[in-house]
């Protein structure tokens, strides 16, 4: 979970830099995991929603493959976009396939 914080013209998301790799593996053993990888928002801190699931809105969810075990990959979503002056809290929540 993170914030951000858009001050002029607004911000659209596309994808994200993630390792789902799993435990145990060596880094950067090519080994494909597949995922599901969720992207929820909520208006303003993600503090004090970390365990209210009913505040937070889906925004993306796709299936995602790694090509590298533990290192990150660019894993591409369906857009949403941030206007302007807003502060958003962003959850990524991956399942293993």
């Amino acid at each position: 979970m993170f914030d951000v914080s858009v001050y002029a013209n607004g911000v659209t998301f596309t994808g994200i830099n993630v390792n789902i790799g799993l435990p145990g593996q060596e880094q950067g053993a090519s080994v494909k995991t597949s995922a599901l990888l969720s992207i929820y928002t909520r208006p303003s801190t993600y503090v004090g929603g970390e365990t209210q699931p009913d505040q937070w809105l889906l925004r993306s969810s796709n299936p995602v493959t790694s090509n590298r075990t533990n290192l990150p990959d660019i894993c591409q979503f369906h857009r949403f976009r941030v206007g302007s002056r807003q502060h958003v809290g962003i959850l990524r929540n991956t399942v293993q396939l």
